[in-house]
């Protein structure tokens, strides 16, 4: 067996917290796929929307939507949009309640500097997932 076969990391204390269990089966499905795509230590990710279709098994882009609302809700995932020209960021992050892993995300500047912050942090969050 000295073949190596890819596989997915995901903490225990996610389903041991109750996050997983309160999901929707498109946010756990596409955080699966999403996974696919990233290392050990969580990099971000950037998968086109074509991409996540065909892995996914989802019909449309509105189930994308969906799992990705479900997911920053969650507090699993930060996102910033694509341009049209390029796909959408997704940083992995840990920050759902009951969560005994640190706090992790990407600091994008500080508010208000002119930064861009991605989806996933603030009241604001969820604005242009609605397409």
């Amino acid at each position: 067996m000295g073949e190596h076969y890819p596989y997915i990391k995901i903490f225990a204390d996610i389903i041991e917290s109750g996050a997983w269990a309160n999901l929707s089966s498109a946010a756990k499905t596409l955080y699966l796929v999403l996974l696919k795509f990233s290392d050990q230590h969580f990099k971000p990710v950037w998968p086109s929307t074509e991409v996540l279709l065909r892995l996914t098994g989802f019909k449309t882009k509105k189930s994308i939507i969906q799992g990705k609302r479900d997911l920053i809700q969650a507090g699993l995932l930060q996102v910033t949009p694509g341009t049209g020209h390029t796909s959408s960021r997704y940083y992995f992050c840990f920050n759902y309640p009951g969560s005994k892993i640190p706090p992790q995300g990407y600091n994008f500047g500080n508010p208000g500097v002119g930064k861009k912050k991605p989806r996933g942090w603030g009241k604001m969050a969820l604005r242009g997932l609605e397409k």
